[in-house]
């Protein structure tokens, strides 16, 4: 049953893959915001399990997950524009039925009304691959 749910809610995150043109998407919506930089964050097992030790020898390696881990997969992306065309873009993306998960938000004021919004979100999948942006 509790595979059936995590199935159920992954199938409405967005795919690693998909995340650049989703992200492209909106912004080409709200023309009052300029992109100022979007990097992509290594990926990140969403589970971190104690690490064992092995007698002896100086490395430690993590104790593994029966069945696979899913992984984290994030962009941070920073946007420079008026608060309402922001808030704009924040509430289309919270809104849309792809779903991303939000790792947390910086609103930062440059020269009134310009204001930057540094913005770091995630997704989630089975593969610890990652594409590139």
């Amino acid at each position: 049953a509790t595979e059936r749910e995590i199935g159920a809610f992954g199938n409405t995150l967005v795919s690693p893959q998909r995340i650049p043109a989703l992200l492209q998407t909106l912004l080409t919506r709200h023309r009052g915001l300029t992109l100022v930089s979007l990097t992509t964050l290594p990926p990140r097992p969403l589970i971190e399990f104690p690490e064992r030790k092995e007698t002896g020898k100086q490395k430690s390696e993590p104790v593994p997950l029966p069945g696979g881990n899913l992984y984290k997969h994030g962009i941070e992306i920073k946007l420079a524009g008026g608060y309402q065309d922001l808030l704009a873009y924040v509430a289309e993306l919270d809104a849309s039925p792809q779903k991303l998960l939000r790792g947390g938000m910086t609103l930062t004021v440059t020269q009134h009304p310009v204001s930057e919004l540094t913005l770091t979100i995630y997704t989630l999948s089975l593969d610890s691959t990652w594409l590139v942006v």
